[in-house]
């Protein structure tokens, strides 16, 4: 698989529009990749650099912050290249159990007992010694609906009642919750 993406990188020239992109066989934009891994690359230093000091007082090792970013950097570049292998088609069949999903995770977050405190709020799931905040996956589920609403509507997004009001609920639902 690694081959297939490196084979791509540089066999193809950057393609600057989407069409000339799936014409040359290249089906993701360049530009926004390296600007992630710039941006991505960015955040580690900027890590390292504000908390090196206190993580040695604390913890008596300065990078013990910065390797655990490091590590969930690579988890997250590993679900990049399997969401990059996806077809786009795949995630419209799947926008409602998605969306449901995540307002379910948000809805037993407020639950008392399934919602974990932390820091004073009580905004975080664990599930198996894994914490995470459902919020986060709101956010990429706001997205994947927006497209998917957005593209489904198409000249009528022009009306207030189909191209804003639906939209309005469901992201002040989860902007509620």
């Amino acid at each position: 698989m690694s081959t297939d993406i490196l084979s791509n990188l540089t066999r193809h020239r950057r393609a600057t529009t989407a069409m000339e992109r799936e014409e040359s066989g290249l089906s993701w934009d360049l530009g926004l990749l390296f600007t992630v891994f710039a941006l991505v690359c960015l955040g580690l230093v900027m890590l390292y650099s504000a908390s090196a000091v206190m993580a040695a007082q604390r913890m008596g090792d300065h990078q013990v912050l910065l390797n655990g970013q490091i590590q969930k950097t690579i988890i997250g570049v590993g679900a990049l290249i399997f969401a990059l292998q996806l077809d786009y088609r795949w995630y419209q069949r799947l926008v409602y159990p998605i969306l449901g999903g995540t307002f379910l995770m948000m809805i037993l977050v407020i639950i008392p007992g399934l919602g974990v405190e932390q820091n004073g709020a009580q905004r975080w799931l664990q599930i198996a010694g894994f914490s995470f905040q459902p919020a986060e996956f709101a956010k990429l589920t706001a997205a994947i609906f927006l497209a998917y609403s957005i593209s489904k509507k198409g000249k009528r997004m022009g009306s207030f009642t189909i191209g804003f009001i639906p939209h309005l609920f469901i992201i002040g639902l989860m902007v509620g919750l």
